[in-house]
């Protein structure tokens, strides 16, 4: 009888030990889904930030030309003001046309730097865009890292099995258990670094038994 109840309580420990490593292993695929969603959101972000900023390097550039070009006009502007002065008869030299001629000139450089702030305002806007993008690829990259694991709970329930395997191979609880040497091994056990490398689909070992995750 006491045998009978010692075999029972092995099972049942050996049942619930590896009903833990299942759920710790869809545990791990749930978090490594939310990592994977995670890191997807960081490079849409990042690739957000990169466009925003082609936009604003576009924007600051054309800003520059469309500068230029009013500089171009004002000059036409003022050249045809003193022709127009010279072919009246006026003289060009005189203080009060000098004058006049020197603010035209400074109100078309006031034309021309506005058309500049105007075009770098839009800039401005994309430049922050893109900084609002690259905080929310830092948040997302973060996230990923942060997300919980459960390889702890699977070493944990490891070590478990291996108790359990140690205290079959030295119980003399059945012929085959006490003969099989591996029963308890550690190498004959699920390990982190086997479900790390072959998946949730390779076998759960427990001596001659094998489970299988999802």
């Amino acid at each position: 009888m006491g045998s009978v109840a010692a075999v029972g309580g092995i099972i049942a420990a050996v049942a619930a030990a590896a009903g833990t490593v299942v759920n710790a292993i869809q545990t791990e695929q749930q978090a490594d889904a939310q990592r994977k969603q995670y890191r997807y959101q960081a490079d849409q972000a990042r690739a957000n930030a990169t466009f925003m900023e082609q936009n604003a390097r576009a924007t600051e550039d054309a800003g520059r030309s469309a500068e230029q070009r009013q500089r171009v006009i004002n000059s036409q502007q003022l050249g045809q003001m003193r022709a127009e002065a010279g072919a009246s008869g006026l003289d060009v030299g005189s203080d009060t046309l000098v004058e006049g001629f020197a603010t035209q000139a400074a109100v078309g450089e006031v034309d021309a730097l506005n058309v500049r702030n105007n075009y770098q305002s839009q800039a401005n806007q994309y430049w922050q865009q893109k900084a609002n993008y690259d905080s929310q690829a830092s948040w997302y990259s973060t996230a990923a890292d942060n997300v919980d694991t459960t390889w702890a709970q699977i070493g944990g329930a490891v070590s478990g099995l291996g108790k359990i395997g140690s205290s079959l191979a030295g119980s003399g609880l059945g012929d085959s258990a006490a003969a099989d040497s591996s029963a308890g091994s550690a190498s004959d056990l699920l390990t982190t670094s086997t479900l790390r490398r072959y998946g949730t689909r390779s076998p759960l070992r427990i001596g001659n038994s094998s489970f299988f995750g999802d």
